[in-house]
Order: structure tokens, then sequence, then C-alpha cells
């Protein structure tokens, strides 16, 4: 009785669709025209908040890390990101309000 209450050892799953939303090509470009955005962005962050994004984000450091490639504490470095974090947002959440 147990036995037939068991799941099965396997699930099948759907095959993906060749049409899935990801694909579509205006979803691609608008990933595309928001990533050039945000980059543009980071280039007119100040220097030292540039670098810790970067390592951040892009190299994926910890901030103790960045902390001892900087010369600057751990604390030093979170404020550092988000400071840049902060003023990221503003950014880009004024050029959403301008459209």
């Amino acid at each position: 009785m147990a036995k037939q209450r068991r799941r099965p050892a396997w699930i099948e799953l759907p095959e993906p669709t060749s049409g899935s939303p990801e694909d579509d090509p205006e979803r691609r470009w608008l990933r595309r025209e928001q990533g050039d955005e945000l980059h543009a962005a980071v280039r007119r962050l100040p220097l030292d908040q540039r670098h810790a994004v970067l390592l951040k984000f892009e190299a994926r450091l910890k901030n103790r890390e960045i902390g001892r490639i900087m010369g600057r504490s751990e604390g030093a470095v979170k404020l550092l990101l988000f400071r840049a974090v902060h003023g990221l947002r503003r950014r880009m959440g004024s050029k959403e309000k301008a459209r």
C-alpha cells in the first residue's frame, strides 16, 4: 500500500518552446538599452565608487576583499557601495520618470 503512494523517481519536464518571451526581439533590445544606460551611469560615478561597484558586481568580490584591494576598511567599502547604488538608483529612476 505504501509503495503505491510514493512519488515517481523522476519528473518529466515539458520541452521548452522556441517562442519564449525572453527570445522576443523587443525584450532583448530593452534589456540591452537598459544595460547601456546603467554602464553609462556607472561611468559617471566618482572613481572610488566606480571601482567598488565594479569589484563587487563584475568581479563578485566580498567587501573585505574589496577593502584590501582599495586600502580601505570593510565599513568604508559598504558605505561606498551604498552611496554608489543609491546614486545609480536616483539616476536610473529619473530617466524612467522622464520617459
